[in-house]
């Protein structure tokens, strides 16, 4: 019997073996796929900012990104002054013509760095905090793709169009938005450890971040992170009634944690927005909220964001840009050609059911750039922005486009015709007329190559699903988008006039003669007086800088600010120096062109380049000249705390004309009608009694000039913070400080705390007839209030992580696995 033969599989030829493929870096890199992600913004940073990071240029634009010049260098360099002066910011009286200034200092908190260091470092730290931001915001959003299990090749594409989008570029030269991106891709981060893992204190900790910098981002934050919840929920197979709530009530509960911990600057900063112009009486709500709901953007702003969404720099850059409003305005919604590829391709591998859901998140975004009142109501009609709103299509744009890529990736496949109806969209957005024939010219390389991109990209997708060669595809889709990136955000940062290096040593722009002329002053002069300038120093090719008092240290009247003092603008206004719409509430130039209001307020020198007001030739004296500077010294300045026996009520005072105005303020004090018992034993003025315009003399000026000058405040200190000092009243009179009234100012006359009066937004104190002692203090009027509110904060913290670690935690909410 013959042995039975035991049976062995047969083996499989090399032909029926797969083909090896190659290595994948990307995913053997694990959890430290993030360091590639890093590397890669670090490598691209660097070729779009050399000329910075090595110090040839600094961060300051003259074109139309003057902001940075005009506000954000005077602003960073004032605090960080103050800052190393007295420590936490309160009251200056360098902030127009006095304003508390705390509200503003954490703006963008990355420029503490800047604070600590030293005003001696700006501007040239800027850069280098702007290329933080955007690593940070980049590691975060990375971290937040690796939350929603992506591969990390998805996750480090992702990462990089949210690192290097028209938002994150553009916005970079206004500083803030950059932080404004790096908190939203805090909140998704939170939102989704706590969503998977309950894992609550990153969502906290970024509130507090938002809390601290500008109270309405927690609003237009808010926002999207609803519509992501509810997306999320869907996706998730989780939308129920019962769920949204849960999440809803428990995502409430800790936001109010975060904004606990941030309440001391929060508080000050909702302070500064209620109690300016843009919080109330200037806002643009009933011009924008009468507007048609369903009435379309006008072809040119339209065609303006089609435009935009390819590259930011289709139809221009800086000043060369053609399109809606100006290159900052305009819609920064590119998120990188590949997005713009890949987002349809995601309907591709999801079910008819949850495709409504996707498709209802893209409207929400998509819409508001279609009908201008839906993008109005969004900013709860504040003005006719985009800004943070085209940063949310983008991000929409971004995870679409991941999801997608991951999945062709995973799934080896692509849906050809939906590739084929994206690219023939992309040629029809790209070329339909928008504009009329002649107004806007593309720019011929930049549409070369979107062409050359949606081409190469399509090639790379369909090669990707190709079985044993993808991660050849997938390192030259990688390599092709960092190309993308650099050639779109370049020109966007270095085809513009920024400042050189030099140029800051340099008889010119903050360092031309007026810094000798106010040398030149301070060496002769001593207490309180302000000077004013009628020229503008920053260099600017766009826009008046307003804020040369900041940068060369000396108080003046003028100022460019987005939250002015509100009484500060009163008085403006009450005088006709400025109008009543929001525009002038931003852009004060002070009393300038006001020589009557000058000696009123204090402002002891002008410095002018030639005499544009040919009255300054009779109230001023010219002591030194420096370069092309000037240098007046007013006649008729009063002091800095004089008294009036006589009043006038505020309903005659506005009926004046304003040569009236300026001169009878020499005659009495503006009181309202409910101020009026405030003001016992001083005597009405009849303005019967006032004389003629053509009869008025500047003999008449020097006697109303001495006449308020009989009893005035003789300072023993002034410092922003406080003022002390006598005087002596021959009999019941109001006393005119001339700062903007604000109630963080404690006033107490011979040891006795006293009210303080607002006149015609001015601050004023009344004084019975004999000698007293003055002492005012400035205390911000919530910040210490509110450290109550952030011990709460921190207990409530303690709480819930005791609860965590024994099990018994109610914030928990059912784990999900995440697409």
């Amino acid at each position: 019997m013959s042995a039975k033969k035991k049976s062995t599989p047969a083996k499989k030829g090399p032909a029926n073996d797969p083909t090896p493929e190659l290595p994948d870096l990307f995913e053997r890199a694990g959890n430290k796929g993030i360091l590639i992600a890093l590397a890669l913004i670090l490598f691209i940073s660097f070729i779009v900012f050399k000329d910075f990071i090595l110090l040839h240029k600094v961060y300051l634009y003259k074109d139309i990104g003057s902001d940075t010049v005009n506000a954000g260098y005077p602003y960073f360099y004032s605090y960080a002054r103050y800052f190393s002066k007295y420590g936490l910011p309160s009251w200056s009286f360098q902030e127009g013509m006095g304003q508390n200034i705390l509200g503003g200092f954490l703006r963008d908190p990355f420029m503490l760095i800047g604070y600590m260091l030293g005003s001696s470092y700006m501007p040239k730290i800027f850069v280098f905090t702007e290329i933080l931001k955007i690593i940070s915001g980049g590691a975060i959003f990375y971290l937040f793709l690796k939350q929603l299990k992506v591969s990390t090749f998805s996750a480090i594409i992702g990462t990089l169009l949210f690192s290097f989008s028209g938002f994150m570029i553009i916005g970079s030269a206004w500083y803030v938005f950059t932080y404004e991106a790096f908190t939203l891709a805090l909140v998704l981060l939170g939102f989704e450890l706590y969503f998977q893992k309950n894992n609550w204190i990153v969502f906290v900790i970024a509130i507090f971040s938002i809390g601290i910098s500008m109270p309405f981002d927690l609003y237009i934050t808010g926002l999207f992170l609803f519509f992501y919840i509810l997306f999320r929920l869907a996706q998730t197979g989780q939308l129920n009634v019962k769920m949204v709530v849960s999440i809803l009530l428990k995502l409430c509960l800790l936001g109010i944690v975060g904004l606990l911990l941030s309440a001391p600057f929060l508080s000050e900063s909702l302070l500064q927005i209620a109690e300016s112009p843009r919080g109330g009486s200037s806002s643009y709500f009933n011009m924008l909220s009468s507007q048609p709901v369903f009435a379309l953007a006008d072809q040119f702003q339209f065609g303006t964001f089609v435009m935009r969404f390819f590259s930011s720099n289709l139809i221009g850059v800086g000043n060369d840009f053609k399109g809606w409003i100006n290159y900052l305005e305009a819609p920064m919604s590119y998120c990188g050609i590949i997005s713009i590829i890949l987002m349809p391709q995601v309907f591709s591998f999801i079910s008819k059911s949850a495709r409504k859901w996707y498709i209802i998140w893209l409207l929400i975004w998509l819409l508001p750039n279609i009908f201008p009142y839906l993008r109005h109501a969004l900013w709860l009609f504040t003005g006719e922005y985009y800004r943070v709103l085209s940063f949310c299509l983008s991000l929409v744009f971004i995870l679409y486009a991941v999801w997608a890529l991951d999945l062709i990736i995973k799934n080896k496949k692509l849906n050809l015709i939906t590739l084929a109806v994206t690219l023939l969209i992309c040629i029809l957005l790209l070329n339909f007329n928008y504009f009329d024939e002649g107004s806007v010219e593309k720019d011929q390389m930049v549409m070369f190559f979107i062409y050359v991109s949606i081409f190469v990209y399509s090639l790379l997708l369909i090669f990707i699903t190709r079985p044993g060669s993808s991660a050849y595809f997938k390192y030259a889709l990688l390599v092709f988008v960092c190309i993308e990136l650099i050639f779109m955000s370049a020109p966007a940062v270095n085809d513009r006039q920024a400042f050189t290096t030099d140029e800051l040593t340099q008889k010119t722009a903050y360092n031309d003669y007026s810094v000798e002329a106010v040398n030149y002053i301070k060496s002769n002069e001593k207490g309180f007086y302000r000077i004013d300038k009628d020229y503008f120093s920053s260099g600017s090719l766009f826009n008046k800088s307003l804020n040369d008092n900041k940068m060369l240290d000396y108080n003046g009247t003028s100022a460019y600010s987005a939250f002015s003092n509100g009484n500060y603008i009163n008085y403006l206004r009450a005088y006709e120096v400025i109008g009543y719409n929001e525009l002038d509430s931003r852009w004060c130039p002070g009393l300038i062109g006001r020589p009557f209001l000058q000696s009123l307020n204090q402002v002891k020198y002008i410095l002018i380049k030639n005499y544009s007001n040919p009255i300054w030739r009779y109230v001023a004296d010219s002591v030194a000249k420096f370069g092309d500077v000037i240098v007046l010294k007013n006649k008729f300045t009063l002091p800095f705390g004089y008294t009036y026996q006589q009043y006038m009520l505020k309903s005659e005072f506005d009926s004046l004309s304003i040569w009236q105005k300026d001169v009878l303020s020499y005659k009495a004090c503006v009181l309202t009608d409910a101020e009026v018992n405030k003001a016992n034993g001083l005597k009405p003025y009849d303005i019967k009694d006032s004389v003629d315009r053509k009869a008025y003399t500047f003999e008449m000026l020097h006697n109303d000039v001495a006449m308020l000058s009989s009893d005035t405040l003789q300072l023993s200190f002034l410092s922003d913070k406080k003022i002390t000092g006598q005087v002596v009243s021959r009999a019941p009179e109001i006393m005119y400080l001339s700062f903007p009234y604000d109630r963080g100012w404690h006033l107490t006359v011979d040891g006795k705390e006293t009210e303080l009066i607002n006149l015609n937004g001015m601050t004023g104190l009344y004084l019975m007839q004999g000698t007293h002692q003055v002492e005012l203090n400035y205390r911000v009027p919530l910040f210490f209030k509110a450290l109550w509110f952030m011990l709460a904060g921190i207990l409530f913290c303690i709480v819930l992580f005791m609860l965590d670690k024994n099990g018994k935690s109610f914030m928990a909410v059912t784990p999900t696995a995440a697409v």
